[in-house]
């Protein structure tokens, strides 16, 4: 089985020694690979197939993703991020025990943190969901056929 690939490196499929010849034959620009992608949708790109496939593309996008917006939260403990759902709920409620807490702890005024938790809150919300609608885009990308795509700069 002889393998072929068009002139922008897509797989045209596999020809066996008796259809080399002839109206079944590959196209005469079609060039000789030597094997078959393990996925259609890869180009070939010399001296081989790209090693990506699409499930590994996906892998790689979902843990970028993971790092980005890890690197929003560096700067805060685990534990103190486990409880920003719980802040931000009680801070748009007008305050609550653990606000009212963390206030009386950093000696501020009430209102003025339930002001920085929401401010912080919208602020984490337009950047998280900045990062997860890009690998969304990108994930689009992938299934529709597109294995080598990257984020944008950030």
């Amino acid at each position: 089985m002889k393998h072929f690939v068009d002139a922008v490196g897509m797989y045209l499929g596999g020809w066996d020694e008796g259809s080399l010849s002839g109206e079944l034959a590959p196209p005469s620009d079609a060039t000789e690979v030597p094997d078959a992608p393990s996925d259609v949708r890869q180009r070939w790109q010399f001296p081989g197939w790209p090693g990506t496939s699409p499930g590994e593309a996906l892998d790689k996008l979902r843990d970028e993703c993971d790092r980005r917006l890890a690197a929003l939260k560096r700067d805060y403990p685990d534990s103190e991020v486990l409880s920003w759902d719980k802040q931000e709920a009680e801070a748009r409620a007008g305050g609550g025990p653990l606000v009212a807490a963390l206030a009386v702890a950093r000696g501020i005024d009430e209102a003025e943190l339930i002001r920085r938790i929401l401010q912080k809150a919208e602020a984490f919300a337009v950047l998280s969901g900045t990062i997860i609608g890009q690998r969304q885009a990108l994930e689009d990308r992938v299934r529709a056929g597109e294995v080598e795509v990257a984020w944008p700069t950030e």
